[in-house]
């Protein structure tokens, strides 16, 4: 069996914080969120 590799490059268009998420919008038109639980010294900061 074969596989094609397809390489997609992402870019990021938009960064932005919520009180609780991460969220980035890449110029394909997807949008990330992560909750800021995963990223501890994120999390301190936007506390401080």
């Amino acid at each position: 069996m074969s596989s094609l590799a397809v390489k997609v490059e992402s870019r990021i268009i938009d960064l932005s914080f919520s009180p609780d998420a991460l969220r980035v919008v890449l110029a394909d038109g997807r949008e990330v969120m992560a909750p800021l639980e995963w990223f501890p010294r994120l999390r301190w900061l936007s506390h401080n």
